[in-house]
């Protein structure tokens, strides 16, 4: 946001508490993903299939951590926290806080997977620069369906140590 005020920059990508403050300051806002009314993969964790095979402890606790990360944040009762956790990362005052924690639940996935339409999107959006990604098949396999129940019933089990098990492989920077 500072660089984009201090002309450093000419356009960023930012959350909607941040774009909405440039606005008022006369800056152009060209879009608000919050307002698509296209589905849009934007949280993924992308890693190689030789990754994926040596590591799938390492992945799945990733992955339970995430899905944990994103119950604890909608999560009513913990709007508190998260709020605090808002102003002291983000160095905002308590009202924009609280209009990032709005655009949080605006804006996050509330299942642990891609939907078919949003990854379709993103590969049209993807095939403008690489045709050949358009050639891709794209369906939503038995394999995510099985992956996506295990994660909501993963949801529900206690806390993932993943934190501890990323940092002990030297992959991690906490």
């Amino acid at each position: 946001m500072q660089a984009l005020e201090n002309g450093a920059i000419d356009a960023a990508v930012l959350d909607g508490v941040f774009s909405r403050r440039l606005k008022e300051k006369g800056f152009n806002i060209t879009g608000e993903y919050s307002e698509l009314k296209h589905l849009f993969t934007s949280q993924a964790i992308v890693v190689q299939g030789k990754f994926l095979q040596q590591r799938a402890d390492m992945v799945e606790n990733l992955l339970k951590a995430q899905v944990e990360a994103i119950a604890f944040s909608l999560a009513p009762k913990k709007k508190a926290t998260v709020i605090k956790t808002f102003m002291r990362r983000l160095r905002v005052d308590a009202a924009a806080a609280e209009e990032g924690y709005a655009d949080l639940h605006r804006a996050m996935d509330r299942k642990p997977y891609s939907s078919p339409e949003g990854l379709r999107n993103v590969q049209r959006l993807m095939a403008l620069r690489s045709p050949k990604v358009g050639d891709v098949k794209s369906t939503m396999s038995s394999t995510t369906a099985s992956f996506a129940g295990s994660m909501k019933a993963a949801s529900s089990t206690k806390p993932t140590r993943c934190k501890e098990s990323v940092r002990n492989d030297g992959i991690g920077n906490n």
